[in-house]
């Protein structure tokens, strides 16, 4: 057993090194003239990443959100994932995936239909297919 200053020194860095001492995220960041400046919350998407509306035309998909990608081009996947026999969901499943026109889709029931997300490297949409 060790001795009393011993175990009272352990004791000290065992509460320092659980009450947190370092950085955490919520701190500010120091500057290099010895300031501190405060971090903006991270909203998950890249900056100048914007999901943009698009009508789809078609009578069975509705909400389409397209990032990086032309409406017309995202209007495609749509036609594309719709008649591509791999996409459809199994019966009884509750969601699936598939590939079509180069954009790998997942599939999720969901309450209004079907929501479909599809991407490829820097390109993203996403829809709600009403029957599948």
């Amino acid at each position: 057993m060790p001795s009393r200053p011993v175990a009272i020194a352990l004791l000290i860095v065992i509460v320092a090194l659980l009450s947190g001492c370092g950085s955490s995220a919520d701190e500010g960041s120091t500057a290099g003239d010895g300031g501190s400046t405060q971090t903006a919350p991270s909203t998950g998407a890249p900056p100048g990443a914007a999901a943009k509306s698009c009508e789809t035309f078609v009578a069975d998909a509705e909400d389409l959100r397209a990032t990086n990608i032309p409406c017309e081009q995202a209007r495609q996947v749509v036609y594309g994932w719709q008649r591509e026999p791999s996409c459809a969901l199994a019966a009884g499943s509750s969601r699936g995936g598939c590939l079509t026109r180069s954009y790998r889709c997942q599939a999720v029931r969901a309450e209004r239909g079907v929501a479909v997300s599809c991407a490829r490297a820097g390109e993203s949409l996403a829809f709600i297919a009403r029957r599948r």
